[in-house]
This record gives C-alpha cells, sequence and structure tokens, in this order.
C-alpha cells in the first residue's frame, strides 16, 4: 500500500481541479475507459498521469485504466463492503479478474465526518447478506453472517485528507464508512487487460450500511 499527503505539487493544476470550467465532479457519476498510449483527453487523465509518474507506479503491464468521479453519499454502493472483479447484475463473479493497482486521489478540499477507506485483510467470496435480496421484517437484508469483523479480518483506517493519493489492492473487501456531508473523490482501477465488456466491475457485499466497526 501506498499513501502520499500532498502528492499533487502543481499549483495551476490543481487549481483547475476547483476551477467550475474544467470540474471533473459530477452528482450522477461516470465510469470511463482510458486507455495508455492513447494521450491526455480531459482534465481527469491529467490528474491520472501526474499521479501514475509522482507515485511511481510501474504500468507496464496495464492494458485499460478505469475511472470514475462522483460523491459518496449514504446512498451509493462505495459504502457497502465490496471487491473490484467482474460480476453480474445479480452480484454473482463471472470471472475472477483484478486490478493491478486502485487508487483513490482527493482533490478537493474535504469537510465531512467519517468516510473513512476501510480495507480489508480478507479477499474472495465472504458475502454474509443473502445475494438475492431476502429482507427481514423490517425491510433489511437478511444478514447470514452477523459477524461482519470475524469475517472481514483485520481493517486498515485511512482518512480522506484534500491532495492524499492511496494506492492498494483492489482485490481485497473494502469499503467507505458511514459519513456526514459528501466525499468527493477520483478512484482508478489499473487493470492487466482491456476490460470494456467487463466495468463496471465490483463485488459487493449486498447489505445496509452499518458501523460494526465501532
Amino acid at each position: 500500500m501506498i499513501i502520499k499527503d500532498n502528492v499533487i505539487t502543481n499549483q495551476a493544476l490543481l487549481k483547475s481541479i476547483q476551477n467550475d470550467e474544467h470540474n471533473i465532479f459530477i452528482k450522477d457519476g461516470c465510469y470511463s475507459l482510458w486507455y495508455p498510449g492513447e494521450g491526455v483527453q480531459n482534465t481527469t487523465e491529467l490528474i491520472i498521469e501526474h499521479l501514475i509518474k509522482l507515485l511511481e507506479l510501474d504500468i507496464s503491464k496495464c492494458v485499460s485504466i478505469e475511472h470514475w468521479t462522483f460523491p459518496s453519499t449514504k446512498l451509493t454502493a462505495s459504502n457497502r463492503w465490496h471487491r473490484n472483479t467482474n460480476v453480474n447484475n445479480e452480484g454473482h463473479v463471472l470471472r475472477q479478474i483484478t486490478p493491478i493497482y486502485s487508487l483513490v486521489y482527493f482533490p478537493i478540499p474535504i469537510d465531512i465526518e467519517g468516510g473513512y477507506l476501510e480495507i480489508s485483510s480478507k479477499r474472495g467470496d465472504i458475502t454474509p447478506y443473502d445475494k438475492e435480496g431476502k429482507r427481514n421484517k423490517e425491510g433489511l437484508l437478511i444478514d447470514l453472517l452477523p459477524n461482519h469483523k470475524e469475517i472481514l479480518g483485520e481493517l486498515q483506517r485511512i482518512k480522506p485528507v484534500y491532495n492524499r493519493a492511496i494506492v492498494f489492492d483492489g482485490d481485497l473487501w473494502h469499503r467507505v464508512s458511514p459519513h456526514i456531508g459528501d466525499r468527493w473523490s477520483l478512484s482508478v482501477d489499473f487493470w492487466g487487460e482491456d476490460i470494456l465488456d467487463d466495468f463496471h466491475c465490483r463485488d459487493e457485499i449486498y447489505g445496509e450500511s452499518n458501523e460494526w466497526y465501532n
């Protein structure tokens, strides 16, 4: 894992990110693919290019780069435990592919409570919720294995900080912890193959956002 603060020092670039005319952030979210070698075409790709260089990431085996930007809220899947692989709409893994790197970057000032990036020490099929979507009488998805902490193992919790970059193994179960306020971020997956027919690639633990870690 790599955690680097004040990673981008180019003040002109940082200013342009926060300029409404070049704002890469949208409320509805946007998933895009970028292919190494095809050239920078927008502000998002310019940021990613800078991060690759500044973090000294080896992308010699990278074929496609998936990226997305939007605010994580209580309604988004980021608050649920997930790992990065290829699944269908029912949440069943179709083929086991994992990114070379997963990266999260915070390019604009953040003023929220909570919103930590939580990374588990576990990988693979550990889904505790009923993937068929069965719910109890209160309307919550049925939790087959309520002791999440035992299932997910030890956690690393990383605070969202302006101009902080985090590089980690996206095949590990991870999520954004519950928070108050919008948590704007740029997320990137570096893939060793063209995932055009697969993205967006998420194997999500179905269920409601909870705060068991406390």
